[in-house]
């Protein structure tokens, strides 16, 4: 594969008999072979140029629908216009993220329809925004006709800007990966040499093609390739997970990709549906990356499919980022898992790993993503930057030929997280033995009484011991002032009334507080979780929201349920009970303690427990001890125990 530009690459198949094939909800299935596709686009490339759209002019894809999307992109492409895919306008989210980029990139045009131009102007309005953009700034894809000319190419340069890659998991103001054509032509090479995927695959994505997997590993791969791909709706796959599968069975298809919960939405649907009609022999490989993989729900997901002839070891983990183009590593095809159980309390930056021959409770099971791809090098570097000996944690840097050269500005490309070396800082945490492994990202680290904790492995707590459903629950370390410290904040997945909510309040604390040994704050009750298009939770906007005050009114009637259940209590409290409740409380951040409470349950770790035993010997001296609060957690039986003590103290 020797094309140095993307239009090379779709030139190339233009006697291909291979092509995409556009699934649709219907059943409706539609193949566009690369030579249908390279002439519908140029059909579109003419409709922008008559409304004077010029090479290196950026437009701004916003349409509903894979074939006019592609053929917006690629009309983009060929045009030596620099391209900027964005999603569908579904939701409110995606409406204000779009007028984010409309509002950095002022010179954009906005390609789009009618009636996606209508919700973003509805939304600006009630944002309180000024209007969305000039007349002559929008070009709608419902006027093309079907008599079109086709448009005049204009031969792109390995050095030219394909396109700006708007991060999934942008929040504020957006951020956007300039990448150009010999950014993405070396990470194909780099992808296909390590994966082994050849022009004889043949795959299946329902991964959005605004995303960097959907667009360059699922749909620029395949078509550089000369292989067949098919295409699902997102939103078709949300709705009908199991339809995925039966697809791949029924086309055959030998490559398959999805994000961690994906997997854990299939497998629930498998649970609701209990037999199946599907044939997986064929498929050789599914790329799992985006998010933080999960070793326990690879084996599931194996496990579940096995008997409909998934291969062993099909199950594929990757590591890669938009500012990457997309891939960074890759394992060896074929192989099993490589996991490791490493204690958490090693997992700061500049700690080695320490890795136990099993998971237990204080261990977080890492897996490996394989080696660098060709073209892209990596190293594990402490905060000075300085690499890191193998082992041990640090930040993973990258560089190479598909490393994107900046984000674009209005003056000119940033250079947000490069270093004057020229590695760029990924924002993750890694540590390399045998593979890379992925430990958290750096922004996600909670960092509670001088200990590390990573927000992935306290939600995979609160589901394997809290009784969480999978992919319901979110941690953010947040601050309502900014003197305080950093709090620990659950955010679990709840539609019914606030009374039945208190039961999950207690499990959640106690799952943390046992496994972990880490205060939950609050535990916040929200009907759904913030994810990006790709699934990604957006756990940035949930500590926004959290510290701007949006979830204090369900806070609030939570704690007078719990004030009234506390109250509820038969017989009137005794003098030390009352003593004793008031020199817990600061301790537990104002969460309302019943008498019989556990205080352990309620999220007290091991420092609140030496302060309040600090605090009580203050009131009563020598009395009790830090490792009664073992055998007499609650108030009520500290209360018994120290006046026993008091008595027999009086009685000496």
């Amino acid at each position: 594969m020797q094309h140095e530009t993307l239009p090379q690459a779709l030139e190339a198949q233009a006697r291909a008999a291979t092509g995409v094939t556009l699934l649709e909800a219907s059943g409706y299935e539609r193949t566009l072979p690369y030579s249908a596709l390279h002439a519908r686009a140029l059909r579109v490339l003419h409709y922008l140029q008559q409304h004077g759209v010029e090479r290196e002019d950026e437009v701004i894809i916003c349409i509903a629908g894979n074939q006019a999307w592609l053929e917006a992109l690629w009309a983009c492409l060929l045009g030596g216009i620099v391209a900027v895919p964005l999603p569908p306008c579904g939701n409110a989210e995606q409406r204000h993220r779009v007028l984010g980029v409309l509002g950095q990139i002022e010179r954009a045009v906005l390609f789009t329809e009618r009636r996606t131009l209508v919700q973003l102007a509805e939304h600006a309005a009630g944002m309180g925004e000024r209007p969305l953009v000039d007349a002559a700034r929008v070009i709608l894809v419902d006027d093309i006709t079907a008599d079109a000319g086709s448009g005049r190419e204009r031969h792109a340069r390995p050095e030219d800007v394909a396109l700006i890659q708007f991060s999934s998991g942008s929040t504020g103001e957006p951020k956007g990966v300039v990448l150009t054509h010999a950014n993405l032509m070396a990470n194909i090479r780099g992808m296909c040499t390590r994966s082994g995927v050849g022009a004889g695959d043949s795959i299946l994505s329902w991964m959005p093609l605004s995303h960097d997997m959907g667009l360059i590993g699922l749909h620029f791969l395949p078509l550089a390739l000369g292989a067949n791909q098919y295409l699902m709706p997102t939103d078709l796959f949300a709705r009908r997970p199991m339809l995925w599968l039966e697809k791949a069975s029924a086309t055959r298809s030998t490559i398959l990709a999805s994000p961690d919960f994906g997997y854990r939405h299939c497998l629930r649907a498998m649970r609701r549906k209990m037999r199946c009609e599907l044939d997986l022999s064929s498929v050789r490989l599914i790329f799992n990356g985006a998010e933080p993989i999960s070793a326990a729900v690879c084996a599931e997901f194996a496990t579940a499919l096995a008997p409909y002839g998934l291969a062993a070891h099909a199950i594929y983990p990757v590591y890669g980022l938009a500012e990457a183009s997309l891939g960074v590593a890759f394992p060896e095809p074929g192989t099993a898992l490589e996991v490791i159980h490493a204690e958490r309390r090693h997992l700061a930056v500049g700690h080695a790993i320490q890795a136990r021959d099993r998971a237990t409770p204080d261990t977080l099971s890492l897996v490996g993503v394989g080696r660098s791809v060709d073209g892209c090098d990596i190293r594990i570097a402490d905060h000075q930057g300085h690499a890191v000996a193998r082992g041990h944690v640090g930040h993973v840097q990258i560089r190479g030929d598909n490393v994107t050269r900046g984000y674009y500005g209005r003056a000119g490309l940033r250079r947000d997280g490069f270093r004057a070396d020229g590695w760029l800082d990924t924002g993750d945490l890694g540590t390399w033995m045998e593979s890379l492994y992925i430990v958290g990202r750096a922004k996600d680290t909670i960092i509670l009484n001088g200990q590390n904790f990573h927000a992935h492995d306290l939600e995979r707590l609160c589901e394997s011991s809290a009784c969480v459903e999978s992919g319901k629950v979110a941690c953010v370390g947040a601050r309502r002032a900014p003197q305080e410290a950093e709090s620990l904040v659950a955010f679990v997945q709840h539609r019914g009334p606030p009374e039945g909510f208190a039961p999950v309040v207690g499990r959640v604390v106690a799952a943390v507080a046992d496994a972990a040994g880490a205060e939950v704050s609050e535990v916040v009750p929200v009907e759904s979780l913030p994810r990006t298009a790709s699934g990604k939770l957006r756990r940035s906007a949930l500590r926004q929201a959290f510290e701007d005050g949006e979830f204090d009114a369900v806070l609030g009637v939570l704690r007078a349920l719990a004030s009234a259940s506390a109250t509820s209590r038969p017989h009137a409290l005794s003098a030390i009970e009352r003593k004793l409740k008031a020199i817990c409380a600061p301790f537990l951040r104002g969460r309302e303690i019943a008498v019989d409470d556990n205080l352990i349950d309620l999220g007290a770790d091991s420092l609140a427990l030496v302060e309040i035993q600090m605090a009580i010997d203050a009131e009563y001296p020598d009395l009790l001890h830090i490792e009664d609060f073992l055998e007499y957690p609650s108030i009520a039986r500290l209360a018994s125990l120290l006046e026993r003590r008091g008595a027999e103290a009086c009685l000496d």
